[in-house]
């Protein structure tokens, strides 16, 4: 019985991810890159797949003093600009104060550069909190932002069927 169960389970488990390769296929289709909120550390994080765009700036931020340096800050980098919202929040409420302590002029020059100034000024001190928390804080978030990533390259793969 216990087998029939399990074979059960990993059927329905099986549906499931078909299920959500489809929905994936369809956002990725609509020109949409996958979102999803996820629960880490006690708080809710809703991330999205960076765009082309705003896999510059990931780039830009990498410290490539050494191998382990690189690939803490590229994960750190990743998180912080795929994070969309915090408990439901616009990840740039928590940066208001930041944003509020630039003068007028400042602010008026990064709206004007371009349509991701304002993402990456969010998303260079989202960077700055996350890389001052314990790195298994910022190692789980990595887990649930690679999740996005598999999600992505499955419905890649459902969709050439």
């Amino acid at each position: 019985m216990s087998t029939q169960s399990s074979g059960q389970s990993e059927e329905k488990s099986k549906s499931q991810k078909l299920k959500q390769s489809l929905l994936d296929l369809q956002t990725s289709l609509n020109g949409m890159l996958p979102e999803d909120t996820f629960e880490v550390q006690g708080m809710s994080w809703t991330m999205r797949l960076p765009t082309d765009e705003e896999q510059v700036w990931i780039t830009t931020m990498l410290n490539t003093v050494t191998t382990v340096s690189s690939i803490t800050s590229s994960k750190t980098a990743a998180v912080s600009m795929a994070i969309r919202k915090i408990n439901g929040e616009d990840v740039f409420f928590f940066f208001k104060d930041k944003w509020d302590a630039l003068s007028e002029e400042d602010r008026a020059s990064i709206e004007r550069m371009n349509t991701y100034a304002l993402k990456y000024f969010i998303a260079e001190h989202l960077h700055e909190y996350l890389s001052s928390l314990p790195p298994a804080f910022t190692q789980s978030l990595w887990v649930k932002y690679h999740e996005l990533e598999v999600r992505a390259e499955e419905a890649q793969v459902v969709g050439k069927k």
